[in-house]
This record gives C-alpha cells, structure tokens and sequence, in this order.
C-alpha cells in the first residue's frame, strides 16, 4: 500500500486538538519507507499480543490501568460532500480494540498527527479520508519494567471518499493508499509513552538497529531485507482487519445516513 500526495493544514489542526496521548513522549522524525517483519528468533514478552477487536475484546493491557475507554460519539448524518477536515480521527475505541492494542493504535495517532501530515496539506476543497494502523513487529520487556514496541506505522488513504459517500455500506471512492514507517515506542507499566524513534529517510541499517534497539534479532532481520522488507508470519496488523473492513468499522461509528 503505497501513494503519496497531500495534506491539508486544516487536517493538521484537527488531529492536533483531538490528540494529546503523545504529550509525554519526545523527539521528531521523518518518514520513510519500510515494511518488514522479524524472524522467529525474536522473543516476545510472555504477557503480551492476543490479537482483540470489538467481538474478542480481553484483557491483553501494558497494565491494569490502561482500559480502552468506550466513548461513542454522536452519529455524523451524511448529506452532500465531506471535505477532508470534516473527517474525524479515529481512535482504539472506533475499532474495538482494548488493551495493548489499544494503547499502541492511541499511539500511532498521535504519531499519525505529528508526523505523516507534517508541513503538507491535502489541497484546498480534498475529499480524501486519511487514518492510521499499524502492524506489530516485535516486542520486548526491560529491566526497567517498561517495554519496547517495534511496529511498521501506516497512513491509509482513501481518495475522493467525501464526494459520494451516500451509501454507507457501499462505500465509493477514486482510490486507496498507503505511505508506510519504520517506528518504535518505549511504553511504561501505566501505558504512557516515554520514549519513540523513527527511521529516517536517508537513514541505512545504523538507523534499523537504533530504532529497534534490544530487539537485536528483528534488526538483523529487517537489515538482511531491507531491498526486499516482508511481514512474516508473526507479524501482526492492528487493527486486525483489511483496509476495506477497517472502512466500514470507521463508517459506522462515525456516520448515519
């Protein structure tokens, strides 16, 4: 899933108002392209990653503290063109996801916010929808009780979704998208980010093992493919779902006709 064209200030503002989950975290990035996975070599905490949606909604949390809270807005009535800052930002909650999931998704919207919009803008009058997800590529308890999250982060694009979205279940659009990063998050016990990296543009395998720090195994693989990345197979979307499905979800608990 790859496109590139875009963004629009107003969008900017939006995800800027609605996001404040990243507050705590610190640094910049630029993105880049890179979507690969780890080798089976790579150790997972032994707590961590269930897939959850909204039908298998469990207790797989960074800790106790932090529930996804169910905050349902009220409807959106569709009627006429959508633009673009029309479109609201979704978070865990739009997709069910609780937990873990839930935190790391809370998080690549704030990452989403910060970086993939950045200085650009979609163009005056866009139509286009814009979300993020997410695929998990590896993670790691510290000594110091925190936790280390590799992931690739994605910004889905749907072109022209505001220009007839008249039926909600049958959805129309000109075309779809995918810009694509290599990141990770350093979580605490409560859930609150301290710490996040990304790869940068012009950045080689010095960049991957910086990013993926003591995940030295999912390094070494990410670098040994890098000119050409794969999931495997223990790699894990989040939301578990196709862009299409990820659509309707977003459809149905934003809008009503």
């Amino acid at each position: 899933m790859l496109n590139q064209t875009f963004f629009k200030k107003s969008v900017v503002l939006l995800l800027t108002i609605g996001i404040l989950f990243l507050a705590g975290c610190g640094g910049n990035a630029d993105q880049t392209n890179s979507s690969s996975g780890i080798s089976s070599g790579v150790t997972e905490p032994s707590t961590s990653m269930e897939p959850t949606s909204s039908s298998n909604a469990s207790s797989n949390s960074v800790s106790s503290g932090t529930p996804a809270q169910q905050n349902t807005p009220k409807k959106i009535h569709v009627g006429g063109k959508i633009y673009s800052n029309e479109f609201p930002i979704p978070t865990a909650d739009t997709f069910g996801l609780t937990g873990t999931d839930a935190t790391l998704y809370n998080l690549a919207v704030g990452q989403f916010n910060n970086s993939v919009l950045g200085e650009d803008v979609l163009g005056k009058g866009s139509t286009d929808l814009v979300f993020p997800a997410l695929t998990l590529l590896g993670s790691q308890e510290n000594d110091d009780g925190t936790t280390t999250y590799v992931v690739t982060f994605q910004g889905i694009y749907f072109y022209g979704l505001g220009d007839a979205l008249k039926d909600l279940k049958h959805p129309t659009y000109d075309d779809d998208g995918c810009s694509s990063n290599l990141e990770s998050f350093i979580v605490d016990k409560n859930g609150k980010c301290i710490s996040k990296d990304r790869l940068h543009d012009d950045e080689g395998s010095e960049g991957i093992e910086r990013v993926c720090g003591s995940l030295k195994s999912l390094a070494d693989f990410l670098i040994r493919n890098q000119s050409d990345p794969i999931n495997p197979a223990d790699a894990r979307d989040i939301p578990l779902l196709d862009k299409d499905q990820m659509l309707q979800a977003y459809l149905n608990y934003f809008f009503e006709m």
